[in-house]
């Protein structure tokens, strides 16, 4: 079981460490004197969207839809454009074996 919240998020094998560890945040965040919005709040979720990427039980993973927007990226025309594009697939490096080598030539126009 996962448990996000506050932008964090705290993962337990099992749905017992779940609530032992959601007693322990919600105490923290009285303690702090915090609210939670609980229309904002996911509690024992799989899988969600975090800074971009997906975070699920299986690990970290790209975020279909972030991929969709590098993939359908228009053909930079000007240095800004290569620029954008490039900051842009860089925040997804981590997926893609040798980006560095791949995207070098690119930098080259950018200096």
């Amino acid at each position: 079981m996962t448990l996000w919240t506050l932008s964090n998020f705290v993962h337990t094998s099992n749905f017992e460490g779940a609530l032992c560890n959601l007693r322990e945040v919600f105490a923290a965040i009285r303690q702090a004197r915090l609210q939670l919005n609980p229309k904002k709040c996911q509690l024992f979720r799989r899988e969600t969207t975090f800074l971009g990427h997906v975070v699920s039980t299986g690990g970290v993973s790209t975020n279909p839809a972030k991929i969709a927007a590098v993939r359908d990226w228009p053909l930079p025309t000007n240095v800004s454009n290569l620029r954008s594009f490039l900051g842009l697939a860089s925040y997804y490096c981590r997926y893609v074996q040798d980006f560095a080598t791949i995207a070098s030539p690119l930098h080259r126009f950018t200096a």
